[in-house]
């Protein structure tokens, strides 16, 4: 493995981790949306 692969090696390993913490963070958000909804009618 050259450097130059490496370096693109860890960028794409950081945007993979990126797509999974907004992915993570998606699903928080819709999560907490729906607790809210839930809760507003609930009341």
């Amino acid at each position: 493995m050259s450097v130059g692969e490496r370096g693109n090696f860890r960028q794409n390993s950081l945007l993979t981790r990126l797509e999974e913490l907004c992915d993570v963070a998606k699903n928080h958000f819709l999560t907490h949306l729906v607790e809210c909804v839930v809760n507003f009618y609930a009341r």
